[in-house]
């Protein structure tokens, strides 16, 4: 938040950088008479990467910034007043971003929290809407559209999206039409297989289920599908990669703690 007077807002520009080179500029920012507010989406794995912010007035360089998400977090983590329930969202991004950084092998030599390990509680068994494969590939059996349930995964190196996969074979998929939550969505094909990408879903919902939906406009097929699912299998599968089963984990209570500090 920078504070600009109405005029000089409306002249601004914002440019952030990652590592020297130029990755947003925000030609329009928000000004609620106090405050001029520019913003950039960081991932979890840049929580604690340092991001260059030039601020330019009708074409002039006024200010520069450079901040970390991390920076925030310490402040609240080591700062008396914060609710506990903001202290513990906080820490738990920290260690999303420690874990995340850790399994992207990313700034692996700048770690929040000094690459300090906390004690997280465990994931509770049966977490998430329980998808019964072979019930629903039998549903799909019934049908000549001749796909079936592979698996899922989440995306988790920009924003959170949850993938569905399904095997297919012929283009009777192509008769399809497919929606999530009641809004329309498509098949995108990866590597051989039908993808069905749930995207941008927000930390307080990230254990929400979803319901997807595939019809050929005379049958339909609905399940449930939720990416605790996904976390659910990763901490109790076994040959799991290095560090993704304490990502999960990480993962987990960052919703837990977003869903009680937000409510929902």
């Amino acid at each position: 938040m920078l504070g600009l007077d109405a005029a000089n807002a409306a002249a601004a520009q914002a440019v952030f950088s990652l590592d020297g080179a130029s990755v947003e500029t925000v030609d329009t920012m928000k000004y609620d008479g106090t405050y001029c507010v520019a913003s950039y989406a960081v991932t979890s794995k840049q929580m604690n990467d340092a991001i260059t912010m030039e601020l330019y007035i009708d074409g002039a360089l006024a200010a520069t910034n450079e901040y970390k998400i991390t920076d925030y977090l310490n402040i609240v983590e080591n700062t008396a007043g914060f609710s506990e329930k903001l202290v513990r969202l906080c820490e738990s991004m920290m260690d999303y971003g420690t874990y995340s950084q850790r399994f992207f092998a990313h700034n692996t030599g700048n770690l929040p929290n000094g690459g300090v390990d906390r004690i997280m509680e465990t994931v509770p068994s049966g977490i998430g809407t329980m998808l019964d494969r072979e019930a629903l590939n039998g549903q799909f059996a019934e049908t000549d559209w001749d796909i079936a349930f592979y698996g899922a995964n989440l995306k988790l190196d920009s924003d959170t999206d949850l993938n569905l996969y399904f095997t297919y074979s012929g283009s009777a998929y192509k008769s399809l039409s497919v929606t999530v939550n009641d809004s329309p969505a498509e098949f995108d094909i990866d590597q051989g297989m039908l993808v069905v990408s749930i995207q941008g879903i927000i930390s307080k919902r990230i254990g929400n289920a979803q319901t997807i939906a595939i019809t050929d406009g005379e049958t339909t097929v609905t399940f449930q599908y939720s990416a605790y699912n996904y976390v659910n299998n990763v901490v109790t599968g076994s040959n799991m990669p290095t560090w993704l089963p304490e990502l999960c984990t990480a993962i987990y209570h960052y919703c837990e703690c977003a869903k009680a500090y937000f409510g929902g």
